[in-house]
């Protein structure tokens, strides 16, 4: 549907990609799940499309993921970043690029819908409380 989330899969490493991409695909709050195979193409990507979340590796040939994160946050609206990663070390540098969170590979489908989910609640409008003209309840 047109309220799910869109969604950028970052990973050099096409079999991880590949695990990754299927099990987002069958998370029902996404409606769109692409991918790119390194920073450069993710970039390239971006400029056409907006996306609400990558799930970005973070050891990538060229520019790696903690780069390509510090560069999203110069957008107007950067999508949320969710490492995935097979290295513990780098978590501190990850959530000093404001990541979202931090997962590490192989993946599991609990803790995906466990992100999933926290960045479906992230991009849901909140309700305005309602308010008398005295600024009261």
């Amino acid at each position: 549907d047109a309220a799910g989330l869109r969604v950028l899969v970052v990973d050099d490493e096409a079999p991880a990609r590949d695990d990754l991409e299927f099990l987002l695909r069958a998370q029902p709050a996404i409606s769109v799940v692409d991918v790119a195979a390194d920073a450069t193409e993710a970039l390239r990507l971006l400029q056409g499309e907006h996306y609400d979340v990558l799930f970005l590796d973070i050891r990538m040939p060229g520019l790696d993921g903690l780069e390509l994160a510090r560069l999203l946050l110069q957008f107007a609206n950067p999508p949320l970043v969710i490492f995935v990663t097979a290295y513990e070390s780098h978590a501190v540098a990850a959530f000093q690029a404001h990541a979202r969170g931090y997962l590490l590979k192989p993946v599991s489908a609990d803790r995906l819908s466990d992100a999933v989910a926290q960045i479906a609640d992230a991009k849901r409008p909140r309700a305005a409380t309602p308010t008398n003209s005295d600024g009261s309840m």
